[in-house]
């Protein structure tokens, strides 16, 4: 199943992109959510979206992020994820952007007791890419794993910067970030687990 933002706007809806996973819910396919800059809104923009995955749900997310323009775009997105009790959730998140976008993408996770969060984030391209990534492992058994791979080259940069906190004891986390740059392209990881 698929779902596009265009410019911000989920299509056929005035408001932000809101999903819910009910308790249980396993769908048998991964939801596509394709968020694409067009030349109709150049400039910078900021939107929201949101996922919940319900009390033992199972959830899978390919989120993408393209422009189809050569206009200079300034997006920020404002990721909200919440993993209740015993769900879990796989993510793929994709940019591929040209060389005058920059993306900031600000992302919340938190995870509950034995709730499962695994995310993927592909830079492919994109003149400046900023990953904020904050997880909050609330109850015990709880987990996170982020992984990421970056292609840069020219002038582009690329951020991950991460902030892992574990609030109770008997939860646990791992990263793995890796990346290729060529020409002047740069790169830069912070971290933080607490």
């Amino acid at each position: 199943r698929q779902l596009f933002i265009v410019d911000g706007k989920p299509q056929g809806s005035p408001s932000s992109l809101t999903v819910k996973y009910a308790q249980g819910e396993r769908p048998s396919e991964a939801l596509q959510v394709i968020g694409v800059r067009t030349s109709a809104v150049p400039g910078s923009l900021s939107f929201s979206t949101s996922y919940h995955f319900g009390q033992d749900s199972v959830g899978r997310l390919i989120l993408c992020s393209h422009t189809f323009a050569e206009d200079s775009f300034e997006t920020t997105e404002n990721c909200s994820i919440v993993v209740e009790k015993g769900a879990s959730v796989e993510v793929v998140l994709m940019q591929n952007e040209h060389n005058r976008a920059a993306h900031f993408l600000n992302m919340d996770v938190v995870v509950g007791e034995s709730g499962s969060f695994k995310a993927t984030f592909i830079s492919l391209n994109g003149g400046h890419i900023e990953n904020r990534i904050n997880v909050k492992l609330e109850r015990e058994g709880a987990y996170c794993e982020l992984n990421g791979l970056y292609l840069a080259d020219g002038t582009q940069n690329v951020r991950n910067i991460i902030r892992m906190e574990h609030l109770v004891p008997g939860c646990h986390s791992k990263q793995l970030f890796k990346g290729i740059l060529d020409n002047n392209a740069n790169s830069r990881f912070s971290g933080l687990i607490k």
